[in-house]
């Protein structure tokens, strides 16, 4: 799958290939994409295609040999590439965070119980309060409860939060989440399309810088 725009005298091509691996059917991003070059030859008469060079799929410049040999119609392309890539991986990072959610509070909820002391309680009372003023401004209300004071027996705990979360299929997460929009926004100029990347390569990459900094705590909380 591509993009492709034309600007009257050449065309300008990013190749983006997505792999699927034929026994677990599981897609992954190609490690490189393809900068191509469509051009009219007079003299031959026919249309001649160029490859002008490869670039990490996940890179977010060019490397300078590259891009002092491009035009700025094909600079162009290769930054909306990026600005596309990056605006899917946000999403996907969301969609992650957001099905998680309920299951990284029962976990906090389970080290405040057993005496793990927050690194800043105000903070957390914050982060909640955000949290609660972000869903009732997107319209999820909250439960309304029975009056009177529920017994200890109705109050849910964080294992009654662990045990639903453990209990839902990747699908089951996934669907009760919003259904975010991909789309780049394009000129007028011409029409556009890239092709929706695989959502655990998405995450995998958004989450990965966080990843590497939860283990180099635990390394730094082990040492000390």
């Amino acid at each position: 799958m591509y993009s492709s725009t034309y600007n009257g005298r050449q065309a300008v091509e990013i190749r983006i290939r997505i792999r699927e691996n034929k026994r677990s059917g599981r897609k992954t991003v190609p490690p490189s994409i393809s900068l191509m070059r469509y051009y009219y030859d007079a003299e031959e008469k026919r249309a001649r295609q160029v490859v002008i060079g490869a670039v990490p799929f996940w890179a977010d410049a060019l490397p300078s040999e590259l891009e002092s040999i491009l035009v700025d119609e094909e600079k162009r392309e290769f930054f909306e590439f990026v600005a596309d890539r990056n605006a899917q991986m946000r999403a996907a990072a969301q969609r992650y965070q957001l099905a998680r959610l309920a299951e990284n509070i029962a976990m906090a909820v389970k080290a405040v119980e057993d005496g793990v002391a927050p690194a800043d309680p105000s903070r957390l009372w914050e982060a909640m309060d955000v949290l609660a003023r972000a869903l009732d401004r997107a319209g999820y209300e909250r439960p309304k409860r029975e009056r009177g004071r529920p017994s200890k027996a109705d109050e849910l705990s964080a294992d009654d939060l662990l045990s639903e979360w453990e209990a839902m299929t990747c699908e089951d997460r996934l669907a009760e989440l919003p259904d975010f929009s991909l789309g780049s926004a394009g000129r007028r100029r011409t029409v556009r399309r890239f092709p929706a990347y695989p959502y655990e390569e998405l995450v995998k990459k958004a989450i990965a810088p966080a990843a590497d900094l939860d283990s180099s705590d635990s390394e730094d909380a082990g040492s000390s």
